[in-house]
């Protein structure tokens, strides 16, 4: 992703009004807001690529070039830069649609590491890409790995096959419903 581009790189794939409750007295948007709604568009990516349940294991490092204001529409892009076997890194870009006008300013972005999950809440592999022939036939597609350490290597999050345990944790049981029969008081 070209981190220089005067326009957005990637899909958009989440757009939301900044509100006077996400901001602080001087009207700026808090820096916490604006991540939470780059991990929930991650949520969203991660999730359709991988073909189900995904965290976030990693943020890479985030900082702020201009500020959001309140009535500015928040737009994220995404691009998905690399698919590991249970883990994929996005490149994040969020934007700034200043309040009734066209202009587009970016605001940050950052590298997020998505790790699928099975219903037990374990490390599962990421489906490889379907692809059309021209025949119009399916055929598997190539996972290109483009990470340069070994995918244990966690230090930057650039290799999150193996993730912290916490990202793994099983998903707390729910209570029983009580079964009601005839007669019962509820």
């Amino acid at each position: 992703m070209n981190r220089d581009s005067a326009r957005p790189v990637g899909e958009l794939t989440l757009r939301t009004l900044a509100m006077p409750a996400d901001a602080n007295a001087a009207g700026d948007i808090f820096g916490g807001w604006v991540m939470a709604q780059m991990d929930l568009a991650c949520g969203i990516r991660a999730a359709e690529r991988a073909k189900g349940r995904v965290v976030t294991a990693a943020v890479k490092e985030m900082s702020f070039a201009k500020p959001m204001k309140i009535g500015d529409t928040l737009c994220i892009y995404i691009d998905i830069a690399r698919v590991g076997r249970t883990s994929m890194t996005l490149s994040v870009e969020a934007w700034a649609q200043r309040y009734l006008s066209d202009v587009m300013e970016r605001v940050t972005y950052a590298d997020f590491v998505m790790v699928a999950l099975d219903g037990e809440g374990k490390p599962t592999p990421i489906p490889a890409r379907m692809r059309r022939t021209g025949s119009g036939v399916p055929a598997r597609s190539r996972i290109m790995r483009t990470a340069t350490r070994p995918p244990d290597s966690a230090a930057d999050g650039a290799g999150m096959d193996s993730i912290p345990a916490w990202a793994s944790a099983t998903p707390r049981a729910q209570p029983a419903l009580m079964p009601s029969t005839p007669g019962s008081a509820s």
